[in-house]
């Protein structure tokens, strides 16, 4: 199940009480995935400063609410994702989704406050691993690297890079 569900403040009980209704149709004998995808408003276009977030306390309080409600319903849930983007189509409506996990995975929490950060970083340590193996030179990997931040917003600059070359 995926649903949008319209936000004007992630952290407040009102968010709760929209994700609510997903439980009317999930069962007690079996293992659920929580993904919540949001347009997190604390990170900045710098890349720079995009390194630097953190998990805040008001993502760790979300953690709990919904760990709570779950429990509080006898729904398990096995992993729980938070995820913040820089993706703007996310400003006023989270992506809520709920699917159903293997019983015998592990119970997880992940929060990345800018999943960019995450999925341009599993795809540099392909990168690195290929420069150290000398499968790509030096200039190829940082054009790779080039391309990556462009990818997944990092770097906005890279268009008019390309027409400087």
């Amino acid at each position: 199940m995926i649903k949008k569900i319209q936000i004007e403040n992630l952290y407040s009980d009102s968010f709760i009480d929209e994700i609510k209704d997903s439980t009317k149709n999930l069962k007690e004998d079996k293992s659920y995935n929580v993904i919540i995808e949001y347009y997190n408003e604390k990170i900045l276009s710098s890349g720079q400063e995009l390194e630097n977030c953190e998990v805040s306390k008001d993502q760790l309080l979300l953690k709990k609410k919904i760990r709570n409600f779950y429990e509080s319903k006898n729904i398990n849930i096995k992993k729980l994702y938070i995820l913040g983007s820089k993706d703007y189509t996310l400003m006023e409506e989270a992506n809520f989704a709920v699917e159903e996990a293997d019983t015998k995975e592990e119970t997880k929490d992940i929060i990345w406050p800018c999943k960019e950060i995450f999925f341009y970083d599993g795809g540099k340590r392909i990168l690195d691993d290929m420069l150290y193996n000398n499968e790509i030179d030096i200039v190829e990997y940082e054009n790779q690297i080039k391309t990556l931040k462009y990818e997944f917003g990092l770097l906005d600059e890279f268009e008019d890079e390309l027409y400087l070359n």
